[in-house]
Order: C-alpha cells, then structure tokens, then sequence
C-alpha cells in the first residue's frame, strides 16, 4: 500500500513546465511563433532520438533488470532538475534539451512505476488500484497546471518552473528516506 501511495505522490509534484509553453521562462533570444508549434511535444524524447538513429525496439531488448527502485527515483530528480535548467535556461536549443531530456527521465519514471504497481497487486484487486491510479494520474495532471498557473502568477514563470523543479528533486529524495524498500529495490519482480 505504501509503494502505491508513494506512486501518487511523486505524479502530483512533478511540475507541468510545458503548461508555461509558448514561452520558455527565461529565454533572452526572440523565439517567434515557431517555438508555441515546437515546444510542446519537445519532451517527447522521439525527436531526439530519430535522429541518433536509435531504435526504439533497442530500449525494449536491454530492460532495465537491476537497481530499479534507484532508476525510479533517479528519474524522478533527473525530471525535477531538466525542469529547473529549463526555468533558468536563456537559450531556446537549451530549453528543448532539457524538455527532451525531462520526456526521457519521465518514460523510464513511468514506466518502472507503472510495472510496480500492477506486478505488486493481487490478482483480485489489479482492475481497481489500476483504475484508482489511472484517475490520480489524470487528476495530477489537471492539478499541477492549475498550481503551474497558480505559481506563476505569484512567482513569475521562472520561479514557478524553478520550484517545481526543485520541489520534483526534494520529493525524490524524501521517497529514499520515507519508502526505503523502494529506494533498495533491484529486482522489478521479486525472487
């Protein structure tokens, strides 16, 4: 139940910098129209990918087998900190980077937790803690554009890019502390 709750939890901090598009929050150079059509789907880490000409299907053939719970939570920071070089960064390449490098961190984050939740649930309970889950999920999401806005409006945009980020990397540091197991785990399935 705990590693659930820590689930919700770190979905709910990890700020929606990419609510703030079309403006990086401190870009210095003019972006024009061009970087509301661009920015967006910069965390999508596809386009950075392509042209590395890496295979999807290579990420698929070499999982992640060991050290899981320190790939989990190491994602979540990794996310925390792309969102604060994405607050402070002054160069629009930078600021795609970092939004492509956030994607990335949030795929394996996403996917490791997602593989937890449903690998560590009883067979008779999966259906509802999935659909539980799934409705968290979508309501953090909803919820963290709302406290992104919110935040800017008090803050500016900078800071509130900037505290999400650094709020993202505090959280994953509590989880080594709160949740432990999860921080030591190595294994996805137990064994």
């Amino acid at each position: 139940m705990r590693s659930r709750r820590a689930s919700a939890g770190n979905t709910f901090t990890q700020a929606t910098a990419t609510s703030m598009v079309p403006m990086p929050p401190s870009t210095a150079e003019p972006t024009g129209p061009s970087s509301a059509a661009v920015a967006p789907d910069s965390n999508s880490p596809s386009w950075l990918l392509a042209p590395m000409k890496i295979e999807l299907t290579e990420l698929t053939r070499r999982p992640i087998e060991r050290h899981v719970g320190r790939a989990l939570l190491s994602a979540v920071a990794l996310f925390g900190l792309c969102m604060v070089v994405f607050g402070l960064s002054r160069s629009f390449m930078l600021s795609l980077l970092a939004l492509a490098v956030s994607g990335g961190a949030d795929m394996v984050n996403v996917v490791i937790r997602q593989t937890l939740v449903q690998l560590e649930t009883p067979d008779e309970m999966r259906g509802r803690v999935s659909s539980v889950n799934s409705i968290f999920i979508g309501a953090s999401n909803q919820l963290g554009e709302f406290e992104s806005g919110a935040t800017a409006a008090l803050l500016g945009p900078v800071g509130s890019v900037v505290l999400g980020g650094v709020g993202t990397v505090l959280v994953a540091l509590a989880w080594v502390w709160l949740f432990p197991g999860l921080a030591r785990r190595d294994r996805i399935q137990k064994g």
